[in-house]
């Protein structure tokens, strides 16, 4: 069952209860003129608009209170990251998207730099709907996950025999291709989405002991392939006064070969405010709460040795700015 949720993801909730009582002053078409960052919902931004968002992403024990971090030595714990996100409208239609992520990011004993990159794209097939028919999109990309250098995981491991070793888990990259059909209403301000994406990885690790007197001449090759499955709902409203909020709930499901299965899901929560200081630049500032630390989130952290360290909960804060170039102005 879910714990504790952070107080700061409840507060957006009762935002939209709010305004849900004012007077509708949204067309159902304005929503295309919203940011689209790297949200799961069937919209496209105008042809030849240009959006380019900066992020900064932070989980520190000064937020702990609000159940944004794990425990170090166990698990994930302190991160520091950028993210840029990058959308460009080719088609009435069709919108390309990439993601590029740079995070240090506290896990096991030491820290990782790891990077990033997701690359896709999304197509309108259903769009210009009211009424009970929906707006339907179609995504499909790739993302790439490794580590910077020479860095890799320091863990202190059972082995076989309980025996205990300091195990260091390098060539960690993995790939995964997915695609996600959306389908998403809108009435007045409000733009509900409703999604399922299936994804399928492949990981490289190699794991080897940096104690040889406790387990002398120890390899392992660690790469293994595994796929998931991962639905949700994802909501936009759209404030009257210059602001639009999404929340985001997922679940995910992930199908890894015996005895990779000791934590096989996982449930994450996303809350986010874009303002729009002026019609082309928007300041975005939110969080996610994950129920199982990174458990799929990126597949090379989670292998025979670490996967204890899963059953945790964890999450993030970020704060950042979308700029729009082109295409029609709001």
């Amino acid at each position: 069952m879910i714990n504790r949720l952070p107080a700061y993801l409840f507060l957006p909730l009762f935002a939209v209860l709010l305004i849900g009582a004012l007077p509708v002053s949204v067309s159902a078409d304005d929503l295309g003129e919203s940011v689209l960052r790297n949200y799961p919902v069937a919209l496209t931004i105008p042809h030849g608009r240009l959006e380019v968002s900066l992020d900064y992403m932070l989980a520190h024990r000064a937020v702990e209170d609000l159940g944004l971090h794990g425990d170090r030595g166990t698990g994930a714990g302190d991160l520091r990251g950028l993210k840029m996100l990058v959308n460009y409208g080719v088609h009435r239609y069709t919108t390309i998207m990439a993601a590029f992520t740079y995070r240090d990011q506290e896990f096991g004993l030491d820290s990782l730099s790891i990077r990033s990159v997701d690359l896709s794209f999304k197509r309108n097939l259903l769009h210009r709907r009211r009424g009970w028919v929906p707006k339907f999109a179609f995504d499909a990309g790739v993302r790439f996950n490794d580590t910077v250098g020479e860095d890799g995981m320091l863990l202190d491991a059972k082995l076989d025999g309980d025996q205990t070793a300091r195990i260091e888990i390098d060539d960690l990259r993995d790939v995964t291709a997915y695609a996600r059909p959306t389908a998403g209403w809108i009435w007045g301000r409000f733009f509900p989405n409703l999604f399922v994406e299936y994804g399928y990885s492949t990981i490289h690790a190699r794991a080897t002991a940096k104690a040889p007197d406790a387990a002398a001449g120890f390899l392992a090759d660690l790469g293994r392939n595994e796929s998931y499955i991962k639905c949700g709902v994802s909501l936009l409203v759209k404030f009257p006064y210059k602001a639009l909020l999404h929340l985001e709930y997922d679940y995910l499901r992930l199908f890894r070969d015996d005895p990779l299965n000791l934590v096989h899901d996982n449930n994450i929560y996303t809350a986010e405010l874009n303002y729009y200081l002026t019609p082309s630049l928007v300041l975005n500032m939110g969080g996610t709460w994950i129920q199982n630390q990174l458990n799929g989130c990126i597949p090379f952290l989670y292998n025979e040795f670490s996967q204890d360290r899963f059953d945790r909960r964890y999450g993030y804060a970020h704060m950042g700015l979308t700029w729009m170039f082109g295409g029609k102005s709001r």
